[in-house]
């Protein structure tokens, strides 16, 4: 289980409102992971349905609980399961979530961002029909290697417009997390994202996510 998401920088509690989503999510598929997975599509669609409700509602209840307006969290969410079997993903806003082949030759993009009609503009967790319109999407393969990542990575490892991933740039990065001791590649993926070589392309935040196989 992976989850990612990117407080709104224009909102005053963006950053928790992305901690407190992330937390639901991982809750709600910790509870949920001791039954059994869904085996179909639909079964996929409905759990994951069910945990981005679970974690609009914990951003609800805090602005409740702190008598503020539940748009002052605004955050993006995406969140990916991965099973012997399947991959199952989900997503609010921009970002995006991609998989690798078991060959490791290939890499799939299994979300898309999700801009507004103007730029810098996109869907939020708490934004209305926020959940009944996000994207899911569930492929019957199991994967070896899985990448989530924030909007400002997005011009660096997507090709824009169309938001398909460019192979180059995450193929030697899942190689690289494969390869690492845990401790070590955290702090050469974070040297890697605060380099010039990013940094030029992106003014934004970064997130990335990496997880693989060790099978």
């Amino acid at each position: 289980m992976a989850a990612v998401a990117d407080g709104a920088g224009s909102c005053a509690l963006g950053g928790q409102g992305a901690a407190i989503a992330v937390a639901a999510v991982v809750e709600a598929a910790r509870c949920h992971s001791l039954s059994a997975w869904p085996v179909e599509e639909a079964g996929w669609k409905t759990l994951l349905s069910d945990i981005l409700m679970r974690a609009r509602d914990a951003v609800t209840k805090e602005a409740a609980a702190r008598d503020r307006n539940p748009r002052d969290f605004s955050t993006t969410l995406i969140a990916v399961i991965a099973t012997p079997d399947a991959i199952a993903a989900a997503q609010i806003g921009d970002g995006a979530a991609v998989a690798s082949s078991e060959d490791r030759a290939a890499i799939e993009g299994l979300t898309l961002p999700i801009l507004g009609e103007y730029l810098n503009e996109t869907t939020f967790l708490t934004s209305p029909n926020a959940v009944e319109t996000a994207q899911v999407r569930m492929l019957p393969q199991p994967a070896f290697g899985l990448a989530l990542l924030s909007d400002g990575l997005q011009g660096v490892a997507l090709k824009l417009p169309s938001g398909e991933p460019h192979a180059p740039f995450f193929l030697p990065l899942l190689r690289f997390a494969a390869s690492s001791n845990p401790r070590e590649g955290h702090a050469e993926l974070a040297a890697f994202l605060g380099s010039d070589k990013i940094s030029r392309k992106t003014d934004d935040d970064v997130t990335l996510v990496l997880a693989v196989s060790l099978r």
